[in-house]
């Protein structure tokens, strides 16, 4: 994450969001508040974190340069743990929203279709990176997703995402980028169009180690 941020220019950073504990999430916390100390830092298990954090919440919400920032779950009192505490982040501008809902499964999923009003085209991050337990049909039929983005590991170990949820994606005509394919996928959320994508970044540059 360091290199990343440096190579995009970052000097601070206002917030941390560490969705829930798992090592995939939390692993390069210590990495990057030792970059930019000083940052405060939230998360949806802070007894779990590698990092002092507070607690995120159903309800925090904030703005920032016309940007709105609502966190959808954990609901409070928080006393669920795992998967299904992650922070749920919605994040609306005036041409698009990008929801990021961590690792949370089908089981939570009706409470964040519900939560969410209807409004400016979605980008979803996958849920739970396309595992089986996530991506339940009535949630991305409720969405209904301009597209969507899987965060995967080449070859993992979990076979992310299953192949049972691409086919769900592509029957209901959502495209899906894996970024395993993709490279990093940035995206434009211009005011006054609906979100798109700028580069895939793997595409862009096949043999991205010779960048400098």
């Amino acid at each position: 994450m360091v290199p990343a941020l440096h190579a995009l220019g970052v000097t601070r950073l206002d917030d941390l969001i560490i969705s829930h504990g798992d090592n995939d999430h939390a692993g390069g916390a210590v990495a990057v508040l030792a970059a930019y100390p000083g940052t405060p830092a939230w998360g949806g298990e802070p007894a779990r974190g590698p990092v002092p954090m507070r607690q995120c919440h159903a309800g925090r919400h904030w703005q920032w340069d016309g940007v709105d920032f609502r966190m959808l779950r954990p609901p409070v009192p928080v006393t669920i743990e795992g998967n299904d505490a992650g922070c749920v982040l919605l994040v609306t501008g005036s041409g698009g929203r990008l929801l990021l809902p961590a690792d949370t499964s089908s089981k939570v999923e009706p409470g964040i279709a519900r939560a969410i009003p209807s409004g400016a085209p979605l980008v979803l991050i996958v849920p739970h990176h396309g595992s089986k337990t996530s991506s339940s049909r009535a949630y991305l039929e409720a969405l209904r997703p301009r597209f969507a983005i899987a965060s995967t590991g080449y070859l993992n170990g979990y076979h992310h995402p299953a192949p049972t949820i691409v086919a769900r994606y592509a029957d209901l005509g959502i495209p899906l980028l894996n970024t395993p394919t993709t490279g990093a996928v940035r995206i434009a959320f211009p005011a006054d169009a609906p979100p798109r994508i700028v580069s895939r970044e793997r595409l862009r540059q096949w043999h991205y180690w010779r960048e400098h």
